[in-house]
């Protein structure tokens, strides 16, 4: 995937992108964790879960992917 944006989009996308994915990323990995090992109810935390990846710009980094493949598509 790091390929992908390097390739694809501008440096200033690229290096949002990785920085944003390191957020992500932990965050995703510490809650899953906890929701595995039951620690988190997933009906009770789903929405917060949801909710601080908007906070850590998901949607953000969703569309510099999405520009990428545009990009990738038209060629």
């Amino acid at each position: 995937i790091d390929i992908l944006l390097e390739t694809s989009v501008a440096k200033e996308d690229a290096d949002c992108a990785l920085a944003l994915e390191q957020d992500l990323t932990k965050y995703r990995d510490e809650t899953a964790v906890n929701f595995i090992v039951g620690k988190w109810d997933i009906d009770e935390k789903w929405n917060e879960y949801c909710s601080t990846m908007k906070k850590l710009h998901i949607d953000e980094l969703t569309e510099i992917y999405q520009r990428a493949i545009d990009k990738i598509a038209d060629k």
